[in-house]
């Protein structure tokens, strides 16, 4: 399947169960910056994928090597978008970081099958 089509099936999931919760079981705790927030992980891993894929086809140490620096690169990057958000609004910080912890948690793990999964088709294509 797709890389396209399981983000879009994942991003649903997600938002067919967060905002129900949010706006039926927890609504006090709801805030504005948590669609935007899905938004920006969305376009994370959309990110990620595009250079993992440009350089999935390198030697193992290369594409490791450059693994490892986008890694970096997307941590620092989440980094800084908490930082922005915490700062601009005190005092919605503690209630944002739980969304975002939870989306961080959720992205992480999709990121991770779909590149194993990728480079698993990767080796038996070259055997």
């Amino acid at each position: 399947m797709n890389f396209y089509i399981k983000l879009s099936i994942f991003v649903l999931s997600i938002a067919l169960v967060i905002f129900p919760v949010y706006f039926h079981i927890v609504p006090q705790y709801y805030l504005n910056i948590v669609p935007y927030t899905l938004l920006f992980f969305t376009l994370m891993s959309i990110i990620n994928h595009i250079v993992t894929k440009k350089r999935i086809n390198q030697k193992m140490v290369r594409f490791s090597t450059m693994l490892m620096a986008v890694t970096f690169a997307k941590l620092f990057i989440y980094l800084i978008f908490m930082v922005i958000i915490v700062l601009t609004d005190k005092n919605a910080a503690r209630l944002f970081i739980v969304p975002f912890l939870f989306f961080f948690l959720l992205f992480i793990v999709f990121d991770t099958v779909t590149l194993l999964q990728s480079v698993s088709v990767i080796n038996k294509e070259k055997k």
